[in-house]
């Protein structure tokens, strides 16, 4: 009899990480735009402003990204661009002002640009949400706008927290990453429990139910403290930057605690995001490496929905026996799961090529051709992150 594990793993494994984050980033903006409709959720904006912002975030980082990856060179990621949108439409007051759009526009393109911009041998160093929402307070501040658009994070709300919970569960189970997101919040929890228990006093019940409604440490974990392409590659190294990244978020309370002065940098104060930016520079410390690319040099078509692929890769690939990488493979009739496919890999580890199996639907024909270069996710799978 299966377990429910084993019924989640089945289930959760059928779509890409990607596509999930997609659908229930996606479900979590439908929940709230039936919350506004309905009356039942609190908040400084219509359903209007809520839909009109979204799409502006949409078409913006759809575009930007498209036109990066032009000047680059590089295919861009569809869906990271999506992901990185829904990301921001949770972090910023939604609006129907002309003025505010035009930033809130700008804040995806320069979320983009990070991708491209802020990289190291093609690795992209922060996440793109994160900088993109301090980057466009700094831009604003040389540009001398009286009122600019700050990252309100407004999805930390009571309402919406279980919801929050149920979808950041689903994704840090699905890329195996529960343990890192615990550390995060059990560290910017307990740091901010006992900073507001100094500062405001109440009973302990109250502090935590706070702690929990009014800071978005669910949301972090679930969607951006344990984002997969700005990790270190070891798990210790892992739980150290959610742990920082923990301490960081609450040390703007502990500023008035200690008496001491806050830290600022001109318009730049410690944030949520410049707090996730700060467990990346951990974690580029960490793994300061060259991104792998891997080419195509044979494909066969085992059955009708089995292909064997041989890569060649940029510089020795290490993994563990039993662990899988997700590749972007472009093919016609792309199902729920996207453009993405897992590789199974059947060759020894620390070698120049790969070779090793992908399963495309019944009705897909993979349209690859020897020489392609592709995007890559993992290794993932059995000890995840353990490898180099």
């Amino acid at each position: 009899m299966k377990t429910v594990r084993d019924l989640l793993d089945r289930q959760l494994g059928r779509i890409t990480m990607y596509r999930l984050v997609s659908i229930v980033l996606l479900l979590l903006a439908a929940v709230i735009v039936a919350y506004t409709a309905a009356g039942t959720f609190v908040a400084p904006f219509t359903v209007e402003a809520e839909l009109v912002t979204l799409v502006v975030l949409l078409v913006s980082s759809y575009v930007s990204n498209r036109v990066l990856g032009l000047i680059w060179r590089i295919t861009p990621h569809t869906e990271s661009s999506v992901i990185t949108a829904l990301l921001l439409f949770f972090l910023f007051w939604p609006s129907t002002e002309v003025t505010d759009l035009a930033w809130l526009a700008a804040t995806a393109a320069l979320a983009n640009a990070s991708k491209y911009v802020l990289a190291w041998r093609g690795r992209h160093v922060f996440n793109p949400a994160a900088a993109g929402a301090l980057l466009v307070v700094i831009v604003q501040d040389l540009a001398g706008r009286e009122n600019p658009i700050n990252a309100t994070w407004w999805i930390a709300a009571e309402k919406l927290l279980p919801f929050v919970a149920v979808a950041a569960l689903l994704v840090l189970w699905r890329t195996r990453r529960v343990d890192i997101g615990l550390v995060f919040v059990l560290v910017g929890a307990g740091l901010t429990i006992i900073a507001l228990n100094d500062l405001a006093g109440g009973s302990l019940s109250d502090i935590i139910k706070l702690t929990a409604y009014s800071y978005p440490l669910v949301f972090m974990a679930g969607f951006m403290v344990t984002e997969p392409l700005t990790l270190p590659p070891r798990r210790w190294q892992q739980w150290v930057v959610a742990a920082v990244t923990g301490v960081a978020v609450a040390w703007p309370l502990f500023t008035t605690v200690v008496g001491i002065d806050p830290i600022r940098v001109g318009v730049v104060t410690v944030t949520p995001e410049l707090s996730l930016l700060i467990g990346n520079l951990v974690a580029f410390v960490f793994a300061r490496r060259r991104g792998l690319t891997f080419e195509l040099d044979e494909i066969r078509q085992l059955t009708p929905q089995t292909y064997e692929l041989a890569f060649r890769s940029s510089r020795p690939v290490t993994f563990e026996p039993g662990q899988y990488v997700e590749l972007s493979l472009p093919h016609a009739g792309t199902d729920s799961r996207g453009s993405r496919r897992t590789f199974s890999i059947s060759s020894p580890p620390e070698r120049r090529w790969l070779r090793g199996f992908c399963v495309a639907g019944a009705r897909e024909r993979l349209e690859l051709q020897a020489g392609a270069a592709f995007a890559r996710t993992g290794p993932a799978g059995p000890r995840h992150g353990s490898g180099r």
